[in-house]
C-alpha cells in the first residue's frame, strides 16, 4: 500500500520524491572492477561513478546515502566479498 505523505507549502518536492525513491531499499554498491573501483546500484549493470581508489569511491557511496538518494551502500574487497555497510 502506497504511503500518502501531505505536502506543504514551500516544501521541496523534489527532496519527498528522492526520500520516497530511497524508502524502496534503494542501495548502493563499491566494487573493484579491473584496477578501478566503481559505485553502483543494487542489480544494475552500469556504474554511477568510476574511480582510481576504493577511499574515493567509498566516499562517493557515503554521499549516495548521507543524501537520501541510497538506503545503505555495502562494499566489497577486490575478492567480492562483503567488508563494510554504510548507514545513515
Amino acid at each position: 500500500m502506497a504511503e500518502r505523505k501531505e505536502i506543504k507549502p514551500g516544501s521541496n518536492i523534489l527532496k519527498l520524491v528522492a526520500q520516497s525513491a530511497a524508502s524502496k531499499s534503494n542501495h548502493v554498491h563499491v566494487i573493484s572492477r579491473g584496477n578501478k573501483w566503481i559505485v553502483r546500484r543494487n542489480k544494475a549493470s552500469r556504474a554511477l561513478r568510476i574511480f582510481n581508489t576504493i577511499d574515493e569511491a567509498i566516499e562517493n557511496a557515503t554521499l549516495y546515502v548521507n543524501t537520501g538518494k541510497a538506503v545503505f551502500a555495502v562494499v566489497h574487497d577486490r575478492n567480492g566479498m562483503v567488508t563494510e555497510k554504510i548507514t545513515a
